[in-house]
């Protein structure tokens, strides 16, 4: 695996229902590339009830975009040519894929059977259960109560054979039914929407799924599969295997993970490795009430983000020491390693101040304020607090910029190092004990190298960020 390794999110959750998405992915592939993104995380690529979704109400696994089935032919993202197009690029890039794995429930079924089930509890909610898939993105409403019964045993028509006409046994003659699940939301006999769980056969909840504090998770949505079913583990791990072989696949993000059988999961990742021909990667999808707060960052970081993936690819090697002594200014470096650009080393300091980081328009402002400098040939760099007009750079009074000494090492004494993303202007000399004292500009970040460091000329990095430009 290559240094530093990092994977991208290729989509979110707004991307356009325009079919085109596997083409933009293709045609950017060698940029990302070019800053050091080595997988990308795909979005559920299966075929959903609604075409027009993001995959996650999952109706067919073994429909790529390749059968006409819920109204189209295509998904969201494209055409199965255009993801086996993808894939054969990014392979020949040396990028992995990951895949958006949905194995917990299923949606759209192609008939309705008879069940008997009962209706649970489903006051823990603030919405029903269809109500609840349209805000998908808010987990937090789990149904608290779902194992409470709150009727007797009695039959409902739920949507719940899938036997997939468009595709008409292609890759798989498995044919789904009622035995495959263990519950559903909708009784079509009524109209009625709520949560019903199966009590056929002695059908309940799976145990080995995640308790937290809210009860058994097993239930999340719409028609929920039940891993006690043999031929059903048999029918998923056999699909595991054929989309790993037909994409040339990475690794997997495993949707929902704590809302179906871990046992199930333990033994779905051992058959597909079984079937695989190189390691593959795994990470599932576990949401939790318990983590204390999240820390929110600018998505793009003002347009740097290519700058920084580049900068970790080629310069953060070898032991790290951490400078948290301050709270509103830290820092760390990186040694480095003994090759290339590896062996150049790295510092970094981030400082907060409690105010706004700056916002696109002060990024260029700050850029324009930086050329002028530089055609003017002024002793000293000017601040970020300074004033621009048409023709005038004014100096304001400002307190000094926040900084840590930190040590690089001796063997980078006499050494200049300076920002790779241009927003810290004042260089740094590197002392004979290989100590520097390197700045940072109030609530930003800076990344240090030396200024002959093997790379440096790839900054700033050129990376087009609307790939929507291109479809």
């Amino acid at each position: 695996m290559a240094g530093n390794p990092t994977l991208f999110q290729a989509f979110e959750w707004n991307v356009p229902a325009d079919e085109h998405h596997w083409q933009r992915l293709r045609n950017i592939l060698p940029q990302l590339k070019a800053i050091g993104i080595d997988n990308l995380w795909l979005p559920p690529a299966c075929k959903g009830n609604n075409f027009k979704g993001n995959g996650y109400d999952i109706y067919d696994l073994y429909d790529l975009g390749e059968f006409h089935q819920k109204g189209s032919r295509n998904t969201k993202w494209g055409s199965k040519e255009d993801l086996i197009a993808l894939a054969a690029e990014a392979r020949a890039l040396a990028i992995g894929l990951y895949f958006d794995a949905v194995l917990n429930h299923r949606c759209g079924g192609d008939a309705t059977q008879r069940v008997k089930v009962v209706q649970v509890d489903d006051r823990g909610t603030e919405l029903g259960p269809l109500a609840q898939y349209e805000a998908y993105d808010s987990r937090k409403l789990i149904y608290n109560g779902a194992k409470r019964n709150i009727t007797k045993p009695y039959d409902i028509e739920a949507w719940l054979a899938f036997f997939f006409p468009g595709r008409q046994g292609k890759y798989s003659a498995f044919r789904y039914n009622w035995s495959h699940f263990n519950a559903s939301d909708y009784d079509n006999a009524t109209g009625k929407k709520a949560i019903f769980k199966i009590v056929a056969d002695g059908k309940d909840w799976q145990k080995d799924v995640d308790k937290a504090s809210h009860g058994n998770y097993d239930y999340l949505l719409l028609n929920n599969l039940d891993y006690s079913n043999g031929n059903l583990r048999e029918e998923v791990k056999r699909w595991g295997q054929w989309v790993v072989q037909e994409l040339g696949l990475s690794g997997f993000r495993l949707d929902a993970v704590k809302h179906f059988s871990q046992g199930f999961v333990n033994e779905w990742v051992n058959a597909v490795n079984a079937g695989s021909q190189k390691d593959l990667f795994y990470v599932g999808e576990h949401w939790t009430d318990n983590t204390k707060s999240l820390v929110r960052c600018p998505p793009t970081c003002w347009g740097k983000l290519p700058d920084l993936v580049l900068a970790r690819r080629l310069y953060a090697y070898g032991t790290q020491t951490d400078y948290f002594e301050s709270k509103n200014c830290i820092g760390w470096v990186r040694s480095g390693a003994s090759e290339g650009s590896k062996q150049s080393g790295l510092a970094i300091v981030m400082s907060w101040q409690q105010k706004h980081p700056p916002s696109g328009k002060g990024v260029a402002a700050m850029d324009r304020i930086r050329q002028a400098f530089q055609k003017s040939n002024q002793a000293e760099p000017p601040s970020r607090d300074m004033k621009t007009s048409n023709a005038t750079i004014s100096q304001q009074p400002k307190p000094p910029s926040p900084r840590i000494r930190m040590r690089v090492g001796h063997e980078h004494a006499g050494q200049t190092w300076r920002d790779l993303l241009g927003w810290e202007w004042a260089d740094v000399i590197i002392d004979s004990e290989g100590f520097g004292v390197f700045p940072c500009q109030p609530n930003s970040l800076a990344v240090f190298t030396a200024t002959d460091a093997e790379g440096r000329e790839k900054f700033p990095v050129n990376f087009s960020h609307n790939i929507y430009e291109k479809a």
